[in-house]
């Protein structure tokens, strides 16, 4: 069955679409900066194709969930740059319009799609692999996770791929569990992170894992210590994250705030406990 072909969007609809749009103007710098820029109101058009002016919007005021005319903008003129004019980036990037908060139409069956269309694009691969992963949008498939993750990894050298393979490890997951292959994995993961400047959230999940691997070790300064450690930085970045338009973190963050809580009552205890005297 052919898919229907919608209407192609030119620069005069977009200059229409983008004039009337709602959004929250005080909260919305970029979007404006953005607006002014690009919109003709002498020719009633937008001065450059409109899915240029959408890439720049997604990367718009990242503090500030999306509001519903700018993402249906987006949206059209991404769908009309992969449907129309076959360019394979604009299926990625409706991936992750439709798989990230901060756009605020999370569909991960929408998301899913648009991945698992064009896997080799920037980072579609280890996302269908985290989909079928948690489930997101499709069966739970620890198989199919297992080797989207494996060629993320390989060919794009993933720290993303690399902390979620060390879970399947550590768990047991399709593979055989090898706790030490996973502590081995996240390492990886950490110094990929560090080389390439990973985002924030890919580091939090990281240090998330690393602290509780030390958590979960014999108690000892040294152990407590690093798990503090990596706990306190997992927090610091999962800020950074939630003020890019993430808010449902805020959960998480506190669960973390007090994990660190009863790590710094194991030092106390390691400090205040006095010494045997010696026989």
């Amino acid at each position: 069955m052919s898919r229907e072909i919608e209407e192609f969007m030119d620069c005069e609809d977009a200059y229409n679409v983008l004039r009337h749009a709602c959004y929250k103007f005080n909260d919305c710098h970029e979007t404006i900066r953005i607006l002014k820029k690009y919109l003709d109101n002498e020719n009633r058009v937008t001065t450059i194709s409109p899915v240029e002016v959408a890439r720049e919007l997604m990367q718009a005021d990242k503090h500030h969930l999306m509001d519903d005319d700018i993402f249906y903008f987006i949206d059209k003129a991404l769908r009309d740059a992969y449907y129309q004019s076959q360019d394979p980036m604009a299926s990625y990037e409706l991936g992750c319009l439709y798989y990230y908060e901060r756009y605020n139409h999370v569909n991960y069956k929408k998301a899913f799609k648009y991945f698992s269309k064009e896997k080799h694009i920037g980072d579609s691969n280890v996302l269908v692999g985290e989909c079928y992963f948690y489930g997101r949008g499709v069966e739970q498939s620890y198989k199919d996770a297992y080797f989207n993750l494996v060629k993320s990894a390989l060919t794009d050298d993933s720290a993303h791929a690399l902390y979620l393979l060390g879970d399947m490890y550590l768990n047991g997951y399709f593979v055989e569990q090898d706790i030490p292959e996973a502590k081995d994995l996240y390492w990886h993961a950490l110094n990929v992170a560090e080389q390439l400047d990973a985002p924030s959230r890919i580091k939090a999940e990281i240090h998330y894992r690393i602290g509780m691997d030390y958590y979960h070790r014999p108690n000892t300064i040294d152990n407590l210590t690093v798990a503090l450690k990596a706990f306190s930085t997992t927090e610091l970045l999962l800020l950074e994250v939630m003020n890019e338009g993430n808010p449902s973190l805020i959960d998480r963050i506190h669960k973390i705030r007090q994990t660190q809580m009863e790590v710094k009552e194991c030092i106390d205890e390691f400090i205040l406990t006095p010494l045997e005297p010696l026989n």
